[in-house]
């Protein structure tokens, strides 16, 4: 009989470890959740890398879609509302246009709406503008931003713990659950590089909160937060971040600056051409793909040698906040047989 142990790997190890895989030539990775296809990746010696998307469900299409949002892998047209500029980030210098509506137009304080904290794209997207004019970008952060993504936590992980719930159910309930802890590593992200809280009173919205976040309804609470917050600042300094049409049109209605961010569809998603960042978006998306879904097969098949394969799982029930912070995942392993 196998004595089963585990070994702890970090977002660094991991990166090591598909370098290793690589060697002097190319590797391809693929990632299975039960029997499902979730996505592959080709690692080539040049540092072409590209993903293809091949999740066989709705529920876990949708899952794997956000994981590389949040590792800067999809295309974004960023839209200015009020000037009409849009910033298109499949074309050379994007960066510098978004710089140029945003830390050159006074320093402006960006302001994230939910779903831009849940896409993680602070810390997904915008790293690409790289570390040195990431550090000039001031963000605020509205207290029903983080009150909204602790109540589709605490309203996921009940769903989920009910005797009522069906397997798709609670299947996509612990995915919401996960996702939003992993929202609250953006936000801490966001905290270590300078970002505020916004100085507002909010009791008037305390009430009806907590029933009302994560079911599309708050957007109104959070807009009325930043203009409170706001409304001795002068406008040019403000953008709202979004990205839900609807609530960027509304913002603008209110007299509130906004950069919509639009995901655009695709079956490919191409990394980094800088091969270390590759590998750092790489090892992003396992350990998140692990986290969301509790448990992965990640097999290598190196172009020179034979294919490795590991289970990889986030062990949620003994989950302690350093293993979350620090990126680790557990990867099962067999014990030799005792004689």
């Amino acid at each position: 009989m196998l004595e089963e142990k585990s070994l702890t790997w970090t977002k660094e190890q991991l990166q090591k470890l598909i370098d290793d895989y690589k060697g002097v030539g190319s590797v391809q990775l693929k990632a299975v959740c039960k029997s499902e296809m979730l996505w592959d990746a080709q690692v080539d010696q040049d540092g072409g890398n590209s993903i293809v998307n091949k999740a066989s469900n709705d529920l876990l299409d949708k899952a794997i879609t956000s994981e590389l949002d949040r590792i800067g892998a999809t295309d974004l047209i960023i839209t200015d509302v009020v000037s009409k500029q849009k910033i298109d980030t499949r074309l050379e210098k994007w960066e510098e246009k978004f710089l140029d509506a945003t830390i050159r137009q006074g320093n402006a304080s960006l302001i994230p709406d939910t779903n831009f904290i849940m896409r993680r794209y602070g810390s997904g997207l915008l790293r690409r503008l790289g570390k040195n004019d990431f550090s000039f970008l001031r963000f605020n952060i509205p207290n029903l931003v983080v009150l909204e993504i602790e109540a589709i936590h605490n309203r996921a992980k009940k769903k989920s713990e009910s005797e009522k719930c069906e397997d798709k159910e609670r299947t996509k309930a612990l995915i919401e659950m996960r996702e939003a802890l992993i929202a609250t590593k953006e936000l801490i992200f966001l905290r270590d590089r300078s970002a505020d809280i916004l100085d507002a009173k909010i009791d008037w919205a305390l009430r009806n909160f907590q029933e009302i976040a994560g079911k599309g309804l708050t957007d109104m609470y959070i807009r009325k937060e930043i203009r409170d917050a706001t409304k001795l600042w002068t406008t040019s300094y403000v953008k709202f971040l979004t990205c839900d049409l609807m609530n960027a049109l509304s913002a603008v209605a209110e007299g509130l600056p906004v950069l919509y961010f639009q995901r655009l569809t695709s079956e490919k998603y191409y990394l980094s051409e800088d091969y270390d960042c590759c590998l750092e978006q790489l090892a992003e998306l396992i350990i998140n793909t692990t986290f969301v879904l509790g448990e992965i097969t990640l097999t290598a098949q190196p172009i020179y040698g034979k294919p490795q394969t590991k289970t990889l799982r986030g062990d949620w029930a003994d989950w302690t906040i350093e293993d979350l912070l620090n990126n680790r995942i557990i990867e099962e392993m067999p014990a030799p047989n005792k004689k």
